[in-house]
């Protein structure tokens, strides 16, 4: 028994919660051969950072996906993800510090490190002076957010409102480094992060206030919000520095549909493993995390539907859905010092990883032992985090959990590089002229396609594989 183990006096209630949340549509896909470990411990240190690089031209699990990569593209790619996981980060280490919870520090260092990667990518396109600027207003705003959520925390209103006037300084301050620099439009900036400072002090409100559904779905606007705010600057870098990033648009069809996908796939990494970790320890809000879990889950059902019809829309989220109740079992394990029950959810998750692999592979045309690999990468990475966070270990285990959502960006390269191979139709254009597009990428919660046309490949691969 660890010193540090989750409270587990409310660990029974909160992890039956998760399980049933999840269990609508579920099945088990245990039948594969026995796994003796989930878990890689040797990934927990790899560095999520790739500054302005390709996220595309890394292991996608398919093919190399430079059907869908341009230099402005991956700028656009790093961008979002970083931007966006900092939204997240801010708002988790906020609100833990808020609520007090065990792994706020560890909640504060990743946001740190991912302030650093976002420091290196403006440093790959601008150099180090204008890394070393970025750093140290971001780093500011962040103290702002902090004295905010204080605030919020100790019932001091004087406190919140100065933290309210000196981000309103930043805003301007920084506004305006973003005009200089990159040649952003300063008001345009300037509103921009006037929305994403309304939006954190907005859900650390209503976290204080006890109103945490409210205050997860602020959370997600505000992630949403900041790949507007990616793309915005990708677009003026690219126009600024066309010899280092091409001429060609950012924002062809299959661009969007790329964001889109990683944006959904991303943001599920980041909800899994709050979900699971808030459930082990009976966090007060737990049930909200389980709601903007699943509403992320439903949103990729939605894109997977607006591609492939209403059944591969069905399918997927039956299997979505498990293994998320998996990954509950294994938590449920864990606080229960189960040996048997964490073996057996293990062996569930690697059966997934196998099932829905083949599904991927059979509905895209893509390589299913790649998405496989891809799918038991994902495995590691949050019951690697699961594991960290149980022995006390929280900082390997939001290492982890950065790691778990930079992989799903690649994960996402490689399931839309197989369905762009395949329906040619809809991405015209792969990464050069923006394309009409009839793909549903462009809207981050399209309305549910038509069931007609293009339907068959998917639904018939999820028919063909599942229990398999």
């Amino acid at each position: 028994m660890h010193a540090a183990r989750f409270r587990k006096t409310k660990v029974s209630f909160a992890i039956l919660a998760l399980a049933a949340f999840v269990a609508a549509g579920c099945g088990s896909d245990s039948d594969s051969k026995k796994s003796d470990k989930v878990t890689g411990d040797d990934t927990a240190n790899k560095d999520t950072s790739d500054a302005a690089g390709s996220d595309a031209s890394a292991d996608s699990g398919t093919e190399n996906a430079s059907s869908i990569s341009a230099p402005g593209v991956d700028l656009r790619i790093t961008l979002d993800r970083l931007l966006a996981e900092h939204a997240s980060l801010a708002w988790v280490a906020l609100t833990k510090t808020i609520a007090k919870e065990g792994d706020a520090d560890a909640t504060v260092a990743a946001l740190s490190k991912n302030t650093d990667d976002l420091a290196a990518a403006v440093g790959s396109v601008y150099g180090d002076d204008a890394a070393a600027a970025f750093k140290a207003q971001w780093e500011a705003h962040i103290g702002m957010f902090v004295a905010y959520a204080t605030g919020v925390a100790t019932k001091d209103k004087a406190a919140q409102e100065k933290a309210r006037t000196d981000l309103q300084g930043y805003q301007k301050s920084f506004a305006k480094f973003l005009n200089t620099a990159a040649g952003l439009d300063a008001k345009a900036a300037e509103g921009a992060l006037g929305m994403h400072v309304t939006q954190l002090t907005t859900a650390i409100d209503q976290f204080g206030a006890g109103d945490y559904a409210k205050s997860y779905a602020t959370e997600r606007v505000a992630y949403g919000h900041m790949f507007a705010t990616g793309d915005a600057l990708a677009a003026a870098i690219t126009t600024q520095k066309p010899d280092k990033f091409g001429y060609d648009t950012v924002a062809t069809a299959t661009a969007d549909t790329r964001v889109l996908l990683d944006q959904q796939l991303g943001e599920h990494a980041f909800l899994a493993a709050v979900a699971t970790t808030k459930a082990m320890s009976g966090a007060k809000d737990g049930k909200a995390a389980l709601g903007a879990l699943d509403a992320n889950t439903v949103a990729l059902g939605t894109t997977i539907g607006s591609v492939y019809g209403k059944d591969a829309q069905e399918a997927f989220l039956a299997q979505w859905r498990a293994h998320i109740g998996m990954f509950a079992a294994y938590a449920t394990a864990l606080a229960k010092d189960d040996d048997a029950g964490k073996q057996k959810a293990a062996d569930d998750l690697s059966g997934y990883t196998k099932s829905f692999g083949k599904f991927l592979g059979t509905a895209t045309g893509g390589d299913s032992d790649a998405f496989q690999a891809a799918l038991e990468a994902h495995v590691q990475q949050l019951a690697g985090a699961l594991d960290a966070a149980d022995s006390g270990d929280a900082n390997k285990a939001w290492d982890l959990e950065r790691e778990a959502y930079a992989h799903m960006y690649m994960t996402g390269d490689a399931i839309l590089t197989a369905i762009v191979k395949q329906n040619p139709d809809k991405f015209p254009a792969a990464s050069g002229d923006a394309a009409s597009g009839d793909a549903a990428a462009a809207d981050p919660n399209p309305a549910d396609a038509d069931s007609s046309g293009g339907g068959d490949t998917m639904s018939d691969g999820m028919t063909d594989t599942a229990g398999n």
